[in-house]
């Protein structure tokens, strides 16, 4: 396989989580991470920083549906993959406790294997983000 069809197949994937998680599709999200998998983001209130393995992920992501009552949404504004990173501008959205949240933010996925390996998040504004959360 190429190294361009290996970057179309690793862009198709992240879209396709994106998707999933839009849906609230943690069967297809299962089918997309390492079970060993990580997602690293800057720790703006006590559930966010490291969640290693596809239990705590998951764990996380229903953290962030639970408190926003199912108004976050991270929706993919541009992508652009090499080798094996994928690199995600999204917007994140969401309402909790009066407030709103409207803030991107970069994720940089590493793919394994065909499947996730790796998260990172990185935060437009990070202050913004805690306060949202706190």
């Amino acid at each position: 396989m190429t190294t361009a069809q290996v970057q179309q197949d690793n862009v198709a994937l992240v879209k396709g989580g994106y998707a999933a998680f839009g849906a609230g599709d943690m069967a297809t999200l299962t089918g997309l991470y390492h079970s060993d998998a990580a997602f690293l983001t800057v720790p703006t209130n006590p559930a966010q920083g490291k969640h290693l393995g596809r239990d705590a992920i998951f764990q996380y992501f229903g953290f962030l549906m639970e408190s926003s009552e199912g108004t976050f949404k991270a929706t993919p504004i541009a992508m652009a993959g090499t080798d094996d990173r994928v690199f995600v501008l999204q917007e994140l959205s969401g309402t909790r406790n009066g407030r709103s949240l409207q803030q991107s933010s970069v994720m940089v996925f590493t793919i394994d294997g065909g499947l996730v390996r790796e998260m990172r998040e990185f935060f437009a504004d990070g202050p913004a983000v805690a306060a949202f959360w706190a």
